[in-house]
């Protein structure tokens, strides 16, 4: 087991970083105007549409926020850098508690 954190993990805490980033810009930006937009149109039959947006929202639900909290927090830098790094923080924990228990559940 290697101390660097799993390639998904770093992909969401670049994204959440990201999603900081672009709230705190001008409203008149290209990517605060395309977060802020709704595509029109229709997509092919299949897989369910996965946006960008969606998966934001999914994962600021998992942080225990929604949308207008983390317009609110990613105002102040630190605590949404902090807010972000504690999410991380909490889910290296929860890995290494179930990888904890797997292995004692193998020993069983």
């Amino acid at each position: 087991m290697t101390n660097s954190e799993p390639l998904s993990q770093c992909i969401k805490n670049k994204r959440l970083r990201w999603l900081g980033h672009v709230l705190r810009m001008k409203d008149t930006r290209i990517p605060k105007r395309a977060l802020q937009s709704t595509p029109q149109g229709r997509r092919k039959v299949g897989r369910p549409a996965v946006t960008w947006r969606s998966t934001i929202t999914k994962e600021l639900i998992e942080m225990g926020m929604i949308w207008g909290e983390a317009r609110v927090k990613a105002k102040d830098r630190l605590e949404w850098k902090s807010k972000v790094m504690t999410l991380c923080s909490t889910r290296k924990i929860k890995t290494l508690i179930r990888f904890v228990l797997s292995f004692k559940n193998k020993k069983n």
